[in-house]
């Protein structure tokens, strides 16, 4: 039967994610798995949902570039996350608490509106049972998998960019850790066509 673990680490096994993967294994509260294609997410994903396993978050340790996150050589665009995780399966059954997180720690994933596209599409797919924020970065990190406990990349410059969404499938967003607002009232970005909660 199922159990509740703090994070799900999910890892590329692309040949230059192997130095990171090779270091950041399970903690104590977490489950890793090395990843090497999107149908072999899926696999998993749905493996831990049948099982009944729930996460607080969860980590993607992989390439990226705006709005796209790389298993391997196989890319998963934000638009992709809607075909392969929105439809079939209520993959946010994984994430069932409140304030769950999910981090996309690959370069550029959040760059763009292509990026906020992406984060959205996570938050959708993977968060909206009750409420939870989807995370990514805008900038080149650099892997530093030794000396380090787990094996993270390291962003230096760049915004941090998160997607929250709401009850009742509504969003705020945040560029560096600020509510994007106009007057007090939260927006969104430029070039999204979304809902959001004042």
């Amino acid at each position: 039967m199922g159990q509740h673990r703090k994070t799900l680490l999910i890892n590329s096994t692309g040949w230059a994610d192997r130095a990171i993967s090779a270091v950041r294994k399970a903690q104590e509260g977490e489950v890793a798995y090395d990843i090497g294609s999107v149908s072999e997410l899926k696999r998993v994903l749905q493996n831990l949902i049948f099982s009944g396993h729930t996460f607080d978050n969860a980590v993607f340790s992989t390439h990226g570039n705006s709005g796209v996150i790389f298993f391997d050589d196989e890319q998963l665009a934000y638009w992709q996350l809607y075909k392969h995780f929105f439809y079939d399966v209520d993959y946010s059954a994984l994430f069932p608490r409140r304030n769950a997180r999910i981090l996309f720690n690959g370069c550029n994933v959040a760059d763009g509106v292509d990026g906020w596209k992406f984060l959205v599409a996570a938050a959708r797919c993977f968060l909206t049972q009750i409420s939870g924020t989807a995370i990514g970065w805008t900038s080149k990190g650099f892997q530093a998998p030794f000396g380090l406990r787990d094996g993270h990349v390291i962003h230096f410059w760049g915004d941090a960019r998160a997607v929250m969404v709401l009850k009742g499938n509504a969003f705020r967003f945040y560029e560096d850790w600020k509510l994007i607002e106009s007057r007090g009232v939260p927006q969104a970005p430029s070039g999204l066509n979304v809902m959001f909660q004042h």
